[in-house]
């Protein structure tokens, strides 16, 4: 909720694709917080704060950065398409997660996803430059 509202009073301006790389960066940061202070309460808080925030962003992001990115020719089908695989992955890492906390406990586990996420921020950063260079989205 927040993270709407911070959308709707800051980010009015900002690119589909600026929004991405936030809130992207967002979820490691606070996989990192997390790591860095735990069993800290504060740390926590700041956590869930910091990743709901990321999450609520991401959920704009969702809707608004294919239609940036696509236009409205197919914006269905192509929503679909990318949407299928976020669903995938969403019911595979609570499985995933588990194996990784049994295999090498819970700080290398919040290590390896934070790691991920930045490997988000870098495919979005992607995305993001060849926004800027038009004669590139031909590419993607």
């Amino acid at each position: 909720m927040a993270s709407r509202l911070i959308n709707m009073t800051f980010g009015k301006e900002l690119p589909a694709t600026l929004l991405s790389i936030i809130s992207a960066i967002m979820m490691p940061l606070a996989l990192t917080i997390l790591a860095l202070t735990a069993p800290s309460i504060a740390g926590g808080i700041a956590f869930a704060v910091i990743f709901g925030m990321g999450t609520g962003l991401f959920s704009i992001v969702s809707g608004t950065l294919p239609l940036a990115l696509f236009g409205k020719a197919g914006f269905g089908r192509r929503s679909g398409w990318i949407s299928s695989g976020r669903l995938a992955l969403s019911a595979i890492a609570p499985f995933a997660l588990s194996v990784a906390l049994g295999a090498v406990g819970p700080k290398p586990s919040i290590w390896v996803l934070a790691a991920a996420g930045l490997g988000c921020v870098a495919v979005f950063g992607e995305i993001w430059r060849r926004c800027r260079q038009p004669q590139l989205m031909a590419v993607v």
